[in-house]
């Protein structure tokens, strides 16, 4: 009876791929007419983050590892605006 033996590293690699491949296919998904796929993601990431936080710009950007200014521009950018100011 042979027992396969995955190493540490064969397992990493293959979860990587997993993600990776998760990864692309929700951004496929989500894409908009007109929307580079780096937009999507760069759309997805913001706004997820921004939900983590209940939409604090400064945590959200925290989250992520950038400034509370970097993260109010993409929001700018992107025209997402904060819970208080929508109409």
């Amino acid at each position: 009876m042979k027992v396969a033996t995955v190493s540490y590293e064969q397992s990493n690699i293959a979860e990587y791929e997993r993600i990776k491949d998760g990864i692309l296919d929700a951004v496929l998904r989500n894409r908009r007419i007109g929307e580079s796929l780096f937009e999507t993601a760069r759309r997805m990431l913001v706004h997820q983050c921004l939900e983590r936080t209940g939409g604090q710009q400064s945590a959200a950007g925290t989250l992520i590892g950038i400034s509370s200014r970097v993260m109010n521009y993409h929001c700018a950018d992107l025209q997402l605006r904060p819970k208080d100011k929508q109409p």
